[in-house]
């Protein structure tokens, strides 16, 4: 499929260019039409990863350590995001290049 092709090109250089490079609206819309595929589902502006961690304890508001819930095989979960690799330390995916 050709714009597949483009597209893998496409994020072949980008991998070794300036990272504050700003794609323009044909890239665009070619990350568009591959992240959303033929539905147009949405496609995120900063993509990112969630990850479930059940820590022992933290520090609280009044900055003392706390232990935080555990009971044999239950223990208290919380889930964090962040920016997916490939996008990390990089522009928005899709700010028009006169707004930057």
């Amino acid at each position: 499929h050709k714009h597949l092709n483009d597209l893998c090109g496409l994020l072949r250089t980008q991998t070794f260019e300036d990272t504050t490079k700003r794609m323009t609206y044909r890239e665009m819309n070619m990350i568009l039409r591959h992240e959303g595929g033929e539905d147009g589902l949405p496609v995120d502006c900063c993509p990112t990863v969630e990850e479930m961690v059940e820590p022992v304890g933290g520090r609280n508001r009044e900055n003392m350590y706390v232990q935080l819930y555990r009971d044999g095989q239950n223990a208290q979960r919380f889930f964090e995001y962040s920016c997916r690799p490939d996008v990390l330390d990089k522009p928005c995916r899709f700010i028009d290049r006169k707004f930057s």
